[in-house]
């Protein structure tokens, strides 16, 4: 079942914001502008956009190319978990990484 574009939701409070800030600096290392640099799941799309709390962009890290992967953020509070969408590259790639669980860290592979 194909859900419709996930709208942006940025964080209300102060706590969601803390959240989102945390969960940037522990993975952000691992979704750069040349692409993810661990493993994670992978699945077609977010789930549905009335599960997700916050959905919100990534900052870029990396460097700087025409071509360079974008990130989106989604967060569903209620189960602790969350999705990463990748859009960019050669030809628009998009995939969605996740669920991942909220408090996890990237290992950057060398």
């Amino acid at each position: 079942m194909a859900h419709a574009e996930t709208t942006l939701k940025e964080p209300a409070t102060a706590a969601d914001q803390q959240l989102v800030s945390d969960i940037q600096r522990q993975l952000g290392a691992c979704f750069t502008t040349v692409g993810v640099q661990d493993t994670f799941p992978v699945i077609a799309q977010f789930p549905a956009d009335k599960e997700l709390a916050i959905v919100t962009l990534m900052p870029q890290t990396g460097p700087r190319i025409s071509d360079s992967y974008h990130y989106t953020l989604a967060i569903d509070k209620a189960r602790q978990q969350l999705y990463i969408k990748q859009i960019g590259g050669i030809g628009g790639l998009q995939k969605v990484f996740g669920p991942i669980k909220v408090g996890t860290t990237c290992q950057p592979k060398s």
